[in-house]
């Protein structure tokens, strides 16, 4: 019973608001029989025992005795379990969890009846939060094995304290083993070194797929989303999650950015990685970003850092232009075409004599080829200009070409 200060005539008022006209004699008495007078009646301890009262109306006997009755009932609550709570619940995972002490649902877990009912909640001795109403808010912090002590009470309800204990759980972090900086060609291997303290470990794709790995997991080359993010979700036996996440990257790999065509040459420009580079032109390795008069009618061009690193090969078609052609039908360069222009996705060819009348266009892959004729009809010998435009769809790049042809016709 709490130590508890009450003024016993307030008690008795009954007896002391009489009117009936014989005023009757009152002595108050203590539990153990002393007569209490002065301020032992106005502020009488509860914790010395239940009083009574003596009442002698005139000189009837026995005087009538009245037995103080003290009531005192606490508010009724629960006894919530314990609860285990994860690190990385608030996304921080620094061994504190912050927890909403002053919400509905967490006044729940001491008792239902949440209404008309003020909430005390201490941290040891210390008072941290008064909640009267529902639908409150107040986020605390709670370390490992915090407890928090919930008093309770109401205008029926003496206080009544309960509490609840936090244990936060911190998953161990996942000791991420790889290499990210990628050549061409190169499988992303990594390895989980301590994944034997996790009961499942999880990839999440930039594409939202999720799978279940093992300690050691290869993402093929093929599938790797360069610049993308990656994340390792690892539960723990009590349903904790660590995550790691990491960006595969292909910094280290010369790219091919642009490749430049004359009628004698190739020139591949590239950037990223370490410099000097070594250039492939179909495997054949050179240090200089041209290849002077191809002979090949495509040409795989790959890049090599200093760091022996790899970057992704592009193929092209090497567009040739002659010329001179002479159409007397011996079967030997009886036509004029422009070597691998059909490959192209789109294309404008313009001859003009040179007079500036145009004698020859074509943006049809099935007519690529001029046969030095206008509408059917010989042209003369003489030189004559063309004008062509193209789209790669390989480098995506438009280019054009322009120069001159020699007819030499049997005239």
């Amino acid at each position: 019973m709490g130590f508890v200060k009450e003024r016993l005539n307030n008690v008795f008022d009954v007896i002391n608001s009489n009117t009936v006209g014989q005023i009757p004699s009152m002595k108050y008495f203590d539990a153990s029989g002393v007569e209490l007078t002065g301020t032992e009646i106005t502020n009488y301890p509860i914790s010395s025992g239940i009083p009574y009262l003596e009442i002698q109306n005139g000189v009837c006997l026995p005087p009538l005795k009245l037995n103080y009755n003290i009531v005192n009932q606490p508010f009724p609550l629960m006894n919530p379990a314990n609860e285990t709570i994860c690190d990385d619940n608030d996304g921080n995972a620094d061994g504190k969890v912050s927890i909403n002490i002053a919400a509905d649902n967490f006044k729940q877990k001491f008792t239902s009846n949440i209404s008309n009912a003020t909430f005390k909640f201490y941290d040891g001795a210390t008072l941290i939060h008064t909640s009267t109403n529902t639908g409150d808010t107040f986020n605390y912090s709670v370390s490992n094995n915090k407890t928090i002590t919930v008093s309770v009470s109401s205008a029926t309800y003496c206080p009544a304290n309960a509490e609840i204990t936090y244990f936060v759980n911190t998953p161990n972090s996942i000791q991420f083993s790889g290499n990210n900086e990628l050549c061409f060609g190169d499988d992303l291997n990594f390895t989980i070194e301590n994944f034997s303290d996790f009961l499942s470990v999880k990839l999440l794709s930039p594409d939202g797929t999720e799978i279940s790995i093992s300690s050691n997991h290869t993402i093929p080359y093929s599938e790797v989303r360069f610049g993308e993010t990656y994340t390792l979700k690892a539960e723990n036996s009590l349903g904790c999650v660590s995550e790691f996440t990491f960006k595969p990257s292909d910094s280290n790999q010369p790219k091919i950015g642009l490749i430049n065509q004359t009628n004698n040459s190739i020139e591949a420009i590239a950037t990223g990685g370490t410099t000097p580079y070594l250039y492939y032109f179909n495997g054949v390795a050179q240090t200089s970003p041209i290849l002077m008069n191809p002979t090949a009618n495509s040409y795989t061009v790959q890049v090599e850092s200093a760091m022996g690193c790899l970057g992704e090969p592009k193929t092209i078609y090497f567009i040739k232009i002659h010329n001179a052609f002479s159409p007397n039908g011996d079967g030997i360069n009886d036509t004029w075409a422009i070597e691998n222009l059909d490959k192209m996705e789109s294309f404008n060819i313009q001859i003009v004599d040179r007079y500036g009348n145009k004698v020859f266009e074509s943006q049809n892959k099935n007519n690529v080829v001029w046969e030095g004729k206008s509408n059917g009809r010989a042209l003369p010998t003489g030189t004559y200009w063309y004008h062509v435009v193209w789209f790669d769809a390989i480098t995506q790049k438009s280019e054009q070409r322009q120069g001159w042809v020699l007819l030499k016709n049997r005239n």
